[in-house]
C-alpha cells in the first residue's frame, strides 16, 4: 500500500507534528508512506519537495502572494484566513499519479489551491486539522457559523459586504468540490460534527480518529530531576503554559489566563505559584499580575519539552476554540493533569476532575477555580496525574492510531 501525505510544512505547528508522528506510525508498521512538504526543515528520505526545481526560489514567498486578497481588509482580526488562489505549483506527475491513497493535512499558505484538490487522480484521505476544509477562508470561524449555510460578512475579515472574499472563497470550494473521491477525517468528535453541518463536505463519510503520540517518547520524567535540569524552583507550584504565538494569537486565550491567575493572586500569595510561557520570547508581555514568570521561548527540541511537562504541576489550555491540540496530549503523556474551558476537542483528551479540569467556557473564575482545585491537594494531584497518562496510553498512541489508518486505508482501496 503506498500512501502520498501533504502538508504545507513537515514539522512546524501542531498539524504538521500531528503529519508526521502519524507518518513515523505507518512506516513503523511497514506501510510505504511518504511525505510532500512545502517547506522542509528536517532532512530524511520520507520527505519530498511537491514542485519543479524552477519554482523552489518561490517557495518562501508563496504564503504572502496567496494573502495578497486578504490584506486589502483593513479592519480584519488577527486570525488567519487563506483564500488558496495562488495558480498551481504542486507538479502535475503527482497530481496525476495513481497511489493507493493521497492523504492531506494542512495544506494552506500557498501550497495547494481549492482547484487542485478536485485534481488528484487517486483517492483522498483529509485529515481536517481546523476548520478551514469547510470554511470561506478561516481557519477557525469565531463561532459565526456561516459554513453551515454561505459565508459572506466575514466577521474574521471585519467585511460587511455580503460577496466578500469569504463569499467567492466559499463558492470556489463549492464549485471544484461536489465530486470528490474523499474521505474525511476528524481528530476530534467537536470537528467532525461541524464538518457533517457544513454546506461544503457535509455529504462526505467523515471519521473520527484522533491524532496519536509516541507514548515511549513522551513520559513521566522525576519532577524534582525535570526542574534542576531546567533551572526551575524545587518548592513551588509550577503552572506551564505554552503553544506556537503563545501571547500573540487571541484564539490562545492568553487573556483569560492572565485574568485567572489575577483572581487567584487575590486568595493566595503570589509566592505559592510560578508560571513557564512557552513559544513566545515574552520581552514585551505585561500582564500575569505579580506572579513569578519563567519564559522559555520556543522550544522545538522534544526531550526538553518532555522535561518541561514533567517539571510542570499543571498545563493550562485557554483556547477560544481548538481541535486537539498537541501540547495538552503532549502533557497528559507526561502525566501532567491540564484545565481547558469545555469547547471544542478538549472533552476527548480530559475527563473532567479525573486527569484535570474543564472549565466553564470562557470564564476566567472558572479557568481560575479549575487551576487551584488542582493545586490544592497533593494526594488528587498525584491520582490526577496517574489518570492523565493513563487517558492517553489508552486512547492516543501512536500505533494505535496508524491501525486505525491502515484499517481505512484498506476499506477505501477494497
Amino acid at each position: 500500500m503506498r500512501i502520498s501525505f501533504f502538508s504545507t510544512f513537515d514539522n512546524v505547528g501542531g498539524a504538521a507534528i500531528a503529519a508526521t508522528r502519524l507518518l513515523d506510525g505507518l512506516r513503523g508498521k511497514n506501510i510505504d508512506a511518504h511525505m510532500y512538504a512545502q517547506r522542509i526543515k528536517t532532512n530524511g528520505p520520507t520527505l519530498a519537495s511537491p514542485f519543479p526545481v524552477f519554482d523552489n526560489r518561490l517557495l518562501i514567498i508563496r504564503k504572502y502572494l496567496d494573502h495578497l486578497p486578504v490584506y486589502l481588509y483593513r479592519n480584519r482580526g488577527r486570525a488567519l484566513v487563506c483564500p488558496a488562489w495562488l495558480p498551481l505549483g504542486v507538479r502535475r506527475d503527482l497530481i496525476e499519479k495513481k497511489d493507493h491513497i493521497v492523504h492531506l493535512h494542512w495544506v494552506t499558505f500557498g501550497f495547494i489551491n481549492i482547484k487542485t484538490i478536485s485534481m488528484f487522480k487517486s483517492p483522498i484521505v483529509w485529515t481536517m486539522h481546523d476548520m478551514w476544509p469547510f470554511t470561506g477562508g478561516c481557519h477557525y470561524d469565531s463561532e459565526c457559523g456561516r459554513y453551515k449555510s454561505h459565508c459572506g460578512r466575514c466577521p474574521v475579515l471585519g467585511s460587511k459586504d455580503e460577496h466578500d472574499l469569504s463569499y467567492r472563497t466559499f463558492l470556489r470550494k463549492k464549485k471544484f468540490w461536489r465530486n470528490l473521491n474523499i474521505t474525511l477525517v476528524s481528530p476530534s468528535r467537536w470537528l467532525a460534527e461541524c464538518a457533517e453541518n457544513s454546506t461544503i463536505l457535509g455529504r462526505y463519510r467523515t471519521e473520527i480518529i484522533p491524532n496519536g503520540i509516541n507514548t515511549e517518547k513522551y513520559r513521566p520524567i522525576e519532577k524534582g530531576y525535570a526542574r534542576k535540569h531546567l533551572g526551575l524552583p524545587l518548592n513551588k507550584k509550577l503552572v506551564l503554559f505554552g503553544a506556537l504565538a503563545a501571547t500573540s494569537d487571541p484564539r490562545k486565550g492568553f487573556n483569560l489566563l492572565d485574568s485567572a491567575i489575577k483572581k487567584i493572586e487575590q486568595n493566595n500569595s503570589p509566592d505559592q505559584a510560578e508560571i513557564i510561557i512557552y513559544g513566545t520570547e515574552g520581552e514585551n508581555i505585561r500582564a500575569l499580575g505579580n506572579v513569578k514568570r519563567h519564559y522559555l521561548g520556543k522550544i522545538e527540541d522534544e526531550e526538553k519539552l518532555v522535561l518541561l511537562y514533567s517539571a510542570a504541576d499543571v498545563f493550562v489550555a485557554p483556547s477560544l476554540q481548538d481541535n486537539l491540540p498537541n501540547t495538552v496530549m503532549e502533557a497528559l503523556a507526561c502525566g501532567t493533569p491540564c484545565v481547558a474551558f469545555d469547547i471544542g476537542g478538549m472533552p476527548d483528551m480530559i475527563e473532567h476532575k479525573k486527569n484535570g479540569y474543564l472549565a466553564k467556557p470562557y470564564s476566567y473564575e472558572d479557568l481560575a477555580n479549575g487551576i487551584k482545585w488542582v493545586l490544592s491537594d497533593s494526594e488528587r494531584l498525584s491520582r490526577l496525574s496517574d489518570s492523565a497518562r493513563e487517558k492517553i496510553l489508552r486512547c492516543f498512541e501512536i500505533n494505535a492510531i496508524a491501525d486505525k489508518y491502515i484499517e481505512l486505508y484498506s476499506d477505501i482501496v477494497s
